[in-house]
């Protein structure tokens, strides 16, 4: 029986957005759910139901319509009604609790809408390869008082991810598919974060439509890509610099207005092509690693439906844009900028190595500050960074420029024995993580996947920071749920169950934090033979914030593929896989 006043259908949400007043999103929602095949179900709900309110003043209602609309991924739906309650001007009190709850909702949620889901074709669905399963979440970070208590580190959560729909692939012009994903950890505020992260996807395909088809193994034409991508990066900078300029100008004309942030953000974009290459490109300090199995006919790597997870060891790492980059901090001095370890401090002045090629050690503490004699045309509060680059950040940006907005870019190309593991963090995984070095760091968290399928959350005395912070559910793909335990102990950090992978001594402040996890199988994984079933994995306990639902572990076929319940084990018979092996032994002596 469900519980009076929650949404578990498409009926009681309908009913639900009426009793709000957002009756106008009814027909959006009827035809979103139409394309998207959205299937229905009988509910006990009452959506009459009393209106409550849960944490930091949310509806109830309001909680639960959301939450149902996240599940299906109604995208069109949330952003109509995003609109819809921004563009009223006078509203009553139960309209203004009604947006207060949501804009609440929208600020705290990690995963972004791009512009892409909101184009007339992002509910044209094709299934998606059962070879590729990805999660992703976040959590808001918060401050440890003396007296033992916490509160919310920011008024939003900063980090902000993209990944795509569940049963959505994109399909460049040539025909090959394209996954794209996305990772940006704000700073002075969430707009700047998911302002990229919403139209980063849109330029990316752009860049694979600029060619009638790419021959990625020919030098030539990854040259071509990595300034392509290149390029995108800084039209997107250019624009977001350009829009705050303006809105700093018309500010200083009428300063009784709203104040604009002067924001900026990291930005981490990886992209699967073809199921045959991975292309990463980054700006600033959030950290892509990517693993690769072990390659034997007799051991292959264990498949997303196996009780044995694979194993997975380092292969690629980006490399953070610090303010000890040796690239970057050339940059800097050359431009004019100066480094100093706090504001009270005098410059460092020591000479940068000009040919290093690892971080600069005597800036492994330091900032960014501008000249005393800078001179600010545009009214921007002069502010300090500890980083060596960002998206955004106009105030480094007015010439001469000390940041470059340029993504490190680079271009992996799979094998197909092989399977792959990428995680996607922001600081505020990495920089929590007991081992400082990126390498090790990067073996414990990859090691560490090999335990995601039986994972419970162990709180100590701090309890859940989701508590403290408000965070999500994880939200994963059909089939992802290995992935779903993997991401939500990583986002736990050390009240989860990978606990011992960070730092154990108390710490006055514990910054957000998100993840994206993409699992890829090699691409001659063969379909089960035999199948025994197998109890679920535990999954990590929820508390009462957690306002988004992984999606249902249901199975979806492809193609010719027998549909197969995606979290039972596969064993092969023992006597045919005697024949196999016999067989390819034979092929190899001939």
């Amino acid at each position: 029986m469900a519980q009076v006043g929650t949404v578990e259908c498409l009926t009681s949400c309908i009913q639900s957005l009426r009793i709000l007043g957002l009756a106008s999103a009814v027909p959006c929602l009827e035809d979103e759910v139409s394309a998207l095949d959205v299937k229905d179900k009988e509910s006990d709900s009452d959506a009459s139901g009393s209106v409550a309110l849960d944490h930091e003043g949310i509806d109830l209602r309001v909680l639960q319509v959301y939450r149902y609309l996240r599940h299906i991924e109604a995208f069109k739906t949330i952003e109509h009604i995003h609109d819809k309650l921004y563009a009223v001007q006078s509203v009553s009190p139960v309209v203004a609790a009604v947006r207060r709850s949501w804009i609440t909702l929208r600020n705290l949620d990690p995963r972004s809408i791009a512009e892409i889901d909101l184009e007339p074709h992002a509910n044209i669905t094709s299934p998606v390869h059962r070879s590729i399963t990805w999660a992703g979440a976040g959590v808001r970070g918060w401050w440890e008082e003396s007296d033992g208590g916490c509160r919310p580190l920011h008024d939003t959560m900063e980090d902000v991810i993209y990944m795509p729909r569940s049963n959505q692939t994109l399909t460049a012009q040539d025909g090959k598919t394209l996954h794209v994903f996305c990772l940006a950890d704000g700073h002075g505020g969430r707009a700047a974060a998911e302002w990229f992260v919403r139209r980063i996807p849109g330029k990316i395909l752009s860049c694979f439509n600029s060619r009638a088809t790419w021959q990625l193994n020919e030098p030539q034409e990854q040259g071509a890509m990595k300034e392509a991508m290149i390029k995108a990066f800084q039209e997107l900078d250019h624009q977001f610099c350009e829009m705050r300029k303006s809105e700093y100008m018309e500010y200083t004309k009428n300063p009784g207005g709203h104040k604009p942030p002067d924001d900026g953000c990291t930005l981490n974009v990886v992209v699967l092509y073809a199921k045959q290459w991975i292309l990463t490109a980054h700006v600033g300090d959030s950290r892509t690693i990517i693993g690769r199995s072990g390659t034997t006919r007799r051991n292959p790597t264990p498949s997303h439906d196996s009780p044995t997870p694979p194993s997975y060891t380092r292969w690629h790492i980006t490399e953070d844009h610090t303010v000890s980059h040796p690239t970057k901090a050339l940059f800097i001095q050359k431009a004019g900028g100066l480094f100093r370890e706090s504001k009270s401090d005098p410059p460092i002045t020591q000479p940068l190595p000009q040919n290093a090629r690892t971080a600069i050690r005597c800036l492994s503490n330091a900032r960014v500050f501008r000249p005393q004699e800078f001179i600010n045309p545009y009214g921007f509060p002069v502010k300090h960074l500890g980083m060596g680059d960002a998206m955004g950040d106009v105030i480094m940006k007015i010439e001469p420029r000390l940041f470059q907005g340029v993504p490190d870019v680079h271009i992996l190309e799979l094998e197909r024995k092989r399977g792959y593991l990428v995680v996607l963090g922001s600081d505020g995984l990495w920089g929590c993580l007991e081992s400082r070095d990126a390498d090790m760091a990067a073996e414990r968290v990859l090691e560490a996947f090999g335990r995601a399928g039986r994972l419970e959350k162990v709180l100590d005395d701090r309890g859940d920071p989701r508590d403290v912070g408000g965070g999500f559910t994880p939200v994963g793909s059909v089939g992802a749920a290995r992935l779903v335990n993997y991401v939500d102990a990583l986002c736990a950090r050390q009240c989860g169950g990978l606990k011992e992978l960070f730092w154990t001594e108390r710490r006055r402040m514990w910054d957000d934090v998100s993840v994206v996890v993409i699992e890829i199988e090699p691409s001659d994984v063969q379909p089960p033979l035999m199948e025994l079933p197998l109890s679920s994995p535990k999954r990590a306990s929820t508390r009462v914030l957690d306002v988004l639902t992984c999606l249902p572990n249901h199975d979806q076929s492809e193609g010719d593929m027998p549909s197969l319940p995606s979290e039972s084990p596969v064993q092969v018979l023992p006597t045919l896989k005697r024949k196999l092996d016999d067989h390819d032994t034979s092929s190899s002596s001939k």
